[in-house]
């Protein structure tokens, strides 16, 4: 067993992290609640007064919204003033839904605008809300829940296991990792996260102010579409939360070399440490050292040999799991790494693998590249 040790990248990480969800969570809450406060005073500080049509003509807006802008004035205490405002707040929505509004109102036609007794200068044409300010706060908290969650429970912060003592047998050399499932998870479920702030909010939006009382028979359209981009959130969200909660036991891991360089036609051994956070059954612990011939989109596994160096054991909190394997490839095997380029393929890819398979038969697996050369003669 032994105690974390906290690096100066988990300090740096942690803020980077609590920076990042601070100015979104701030920008998001800031806004809303200013919206809503605004949007609270327009419509209950008004008073109804005689208002006359002076023009009227639909708006594009960002995102292929549109906007209905009805231009008309009203004389409040001898004094004309002039408001294009429709709503309280700025509705967007579709374009038969802005064109239908705009034709309710036509050129000379005499209506009702409400001017807030706050600012004269403030007046709009009906005083239905809108209800994305509050969407943007929903949101906001849902941010800082997820955010919340991940440092309790994700295990995001790499904290080094313990090095074991080997007295007189290897100089380890660290390998560094390609895939952390812990942030792989933490990505599942930014993108989702941000899936649902720039499609799903703008639909919402859609459906639930742009057709409202206007054309329920194209409401299908809008409403598959919500449907659509829930499911695609919904979707990455709980792969990641399963990834998360697996990942959940193992707080960091890695993997070492006995030379920094790896040749091929020598013996290769190879160790790797797990750190675990959580008390958990496994069922096996497992080295695996592989070359796949990579072309863009497939991989072909050219070699491959596993080695298991824990099976059925019950691990304590921060109880460190340590196993170390010699490997021996073939000659017929020995096809050195291909130097990456992102448009050579294909290209031949060496890795080691570490396989952590848990008594509900969920795996884990970290992957952790290594440049190989066919012999010393190619250095």
């Amino acid at each position: 067993m032994g105690p974390f040790i906290c690096e100066a990248s988990d300090i740096l990480r942690f803020f980077a992290l609590i920076t990042s969800v601070a100015v979104i969570v701030t920008a998001l809450l800031i806004w809303g609640l200013l919206r809503i406060d605004y949007q609270t005073q327009l419509t209950t500080t008004y008073e109804p007064t005689r208002a006359t049509i002076i023009e009227t003509h639909v708006h594009k807006t960002w995102f292929g919204f549109y906007r209905p802008v009805i231009t008309y004035r009203y004389q409040i205490g001898g004094q004309i003033y002039a408001s294009t405002k429709y709503a309280p707040l700025n509705q967007f929505g579709s374009q038969p839904w802005a064109s239908k509004v705009a034709e309710q109102y036509q050129p000379q036609q005499v209506t009702t605008a409400y001017v807030s007794t706050q600012n004269l200068m403030m007046a709009f044409l009906t005083p239905h809300t809108t209800f994305t300010p509050y969407i943007a706060t929903i949101f906001s908290m849902l941010l800082i829940f997820m955010t919340c969650f991940l440092i309790r429970n994700a295990g995001i912060f790499s904290s080094k296991p313990h090095t074991p003592h080997h007295p007189n047998r290897y100089h380890w050399y660290q390998l560094t990792t390609e895939h952390i499932p812990s942030f792989y998870a933490f990505g599942m479920i930014f993108i989702s996260l941000l899936w649902s702030i720039l499609i799903l909010l703008p639909f919402i939006h859609f459906l639930l102010f742009a057709y409202y009382d206007h054309e329920h028979t194209r409401l299908i359209i809008p409403t598959l579409i919500t449907i659509i981009a829930v499911m695609l959130t919904l979707i990455p969200a709980t792969m990641g939360f399963s990834a998360l909660h697996t990942a959940k036991p193992i707080k960091t891991i890695r993997a070492l070399t006995t030379q920094p360089q790896i040749f091929l036609d020598a013996p290769l051994a190879i160790r790797t440490d797990l750190l675990f956070a959580k008390a958990c059954e496994i069922q096996s612990i497992k080295i695996n050292l592989t070359c796949k011939q990579l072309t863009g989109i497939t991989s072909r596994t050219c070699f491959s040999m596993t080695h298991t160096i824990q099976q059925h054991q019950h691990i304590l909190p921060g109880q460190t799991i340590t196993g170390s394997h010699r490997f021996s490839v073939p000659p017929s095997k020995q096809r050195p790494s291909s130097h990456f380029t992102r448009f050579d393929y294909p290209r031949i890819a060496w890795a080691v693998e570490i396989h952590t398979t848990f008594i509900n038969n969920r795996t884990l697996t970290w992957c952790f590249p290594i440049a190989a050369e066919r012999t010393t003669s190619e250095r």
